[in-house]
Order: C-alpha cells, then sequence, then structure tokens
C-alpha cells in the first residue's frame, strides 16, 4: 500500500465509528412505560453515566 491508501484507511476507520457514535447520540436509547411511555434520549444517558462515575458509581456500576 501507498503512503496516499494508508492515509485514506487510517482516515476512514476514525471517521466511521465516530460518525456512527454521532447519529447514536440524536437516536432514543431505550423506552419503557411505567405510568405512560418514557423514552430516554441516549445523549442524556451519556452525560448521567459519566457523572455516575465521577460521583463514585463505579463499584455499583461494576456489579
Amino acid at each position: 500500500m501507498s503512503s496516499n491508501q494508508n492515509k485514506h484507511l487510517r482516515l476512514a476507520i476514525v471517521l466511521l465509528p465516530l460518525l456512527i457514535f454521532l447519529t447514536s447520540l440524536t437516536q432514543d436509547g431505550f423506552s419503557y412505560q411505567y405510568i405512560e411511555v418514557e423514552m430516554q434520549k441516549s445523549y442524556l444517558l451519556l452525560l448521567v453515566g459519566g457523572m455516575a462515575f465521577i460521583g463514585g458509581g463505579l463499584f455499583e456500576t461494576l456489579i
């Protein structure tokens, strides 16, 4: 492979998963029904999960 092909391959390897990840943040994470149907946004779940690790919820998450 030439150097130019390696650069394109590396760029594709980085950009494709990044594009999929960013697209997934615009979708609903999951939904559940307690009294009415609740839909959680995936970007909010990402933020709450990060706060759980910072706030000391690491062991609870691992269990």
